[in-house]
């Protein structure tokens, strides 16, 4: 079993951020990559869509309860407010990306200095105009229910946001790069989509605009998911907010879904240990809805090992004195 070393800091722990999400790393360039993914660069990312917080924010590490069963390494972290639900493309709250891009793979993620780097694609091509990005799709990537991905569950997942089925989604608004659709996202009548996918791991993007790939990613791309074409084509499209699937998901990323509570207080997700990026240390993570004014006792009771959010002199106040704790501030 690991033990945590009991650290708290008003930004995250790099060595925790590394056991944790190693798996949302790489190493990229902005327009032409062919990364080195089995070591990430860094473990944080800025920009809102992964889980770095912002502001005067804090994480605590700790060996608590839910740290050690039957020789796991269990990390339980706490969050201030529920995720709501498990609808990738309808975020509901503050934390819901950080539970969503655990389950559900992307494209590429960016990292603190915004620079693009890989995930479900292992390397890109930006075209002379700087108007098609060619993705190269990992070709060692898997649904959680073993099933490959491939380019056409990533032009199915494109397909859903730009119809008339993903209206119903808020993030239909991050389409409306792509040739052929309008404003909104939406597919207009009669144009073709600008998506191309010449074999089962290229997948060829085409803008109406110039930009850089960082520039799709922070923009667009970071809320583009991939989603199981074999489970969902024959479903209602009515409807899709109302489908099955998303209370109990299938993904493609580096934590596979376990369960959660009714309340959606607490939700389980187990490490995907051949996830084809970084070097996933833990068994299982644990996301807790845990109150600010409750959290400094929680850690130091063991109830949690990690939380995300900025703490005040009050609810700092039970860390005071606490055996074998050490505070450092730093500059945001």
């Amino acid at each position: 079993m690991k033990n945590l070393k009991k650290t708290l800091a008003l930004l995250l722990v790099l060595a925790l951020c590394l056991a944790l999400f190693a798996a949302c790393g790489g190493d990229a360039s902005s327009d032409t990559t062919t990364p080195d993914t089995t070591t990430p660069s860094d473990t944080t990312d800025t920009t809102g869509d992964d889980t770095t917080p912002a502001g005067d924010d804090a994480a605590a590490d700790n060996t608590g309860d839910d740290a050690s069963s039957d020789d796991q390494t269990v990390i339980v972290i706490g969050i201030p407010s529920t995720w709501n639900q498990l609808i990738a493309p309808q975020p509901a709250s503050a934390y819901h990306l950080e539970v969503s891009e655990k389950i559900y793979d992307r494209l590429a993620r960016l990292n603190e200095a915004g620079e693009a780097e890989p995930r479900a694609a292992e390397s890109w091509e930006l075209s002379d105009d700087m108007k098609t990005i060619t993705f190269h799709l990992r070709d060692n990537s898997y649904f959680h229910d073993g099933v490959q991905v491939t380019s056409a569950d990533w032009r199915w997942s494109i397909e859903l946001m730009t119809s008339e089925a993903g209206s119903n989604f808020v993030t239909q608004d991050k389409f409306p790069c792509i040739e052929g659709t309008n404003d909104a996202g939406l597919l207009e009548d009669g144009a073709e989509l600008g998506i191309e996918t010449p074999d089962d791991f290229t997948l060829v993007v085409h803008l109406k605009q110039p930009m850089t790939v960082d520039s799709f990613i922070y923009n667009y791309g970071f809320l583009w998911y991939v989603y199981p074409k074999h489970i969902l084509e024959n479903e209602d499209m009515s409807n899709p907010l109302e489908w099955s699937y998303w209370q109990n998901p299938i993904g493609s990323g580096p934590c596979k879904f376990v369960s959660q509570d009714a309340g959606a207080t607490e939700i389980t997700l187990d490490a995907v240990k051949d996830y084809p990026v970084g070097n996933i240390q833990f068994d299982r993570l644990i996301f807790r809805v845990i109150s600010q004014d409750a959290a400094a006792s929680a850690y130091l009771s063991g109830e949690i090992n990690l939380y995300y959010m900025g703490f005040t002199q009050e609810t700092m106040a039970p860390l005071v004195g606490a055996e074998g704790l050490r505070a450092d501030r730093m500059d945001n």
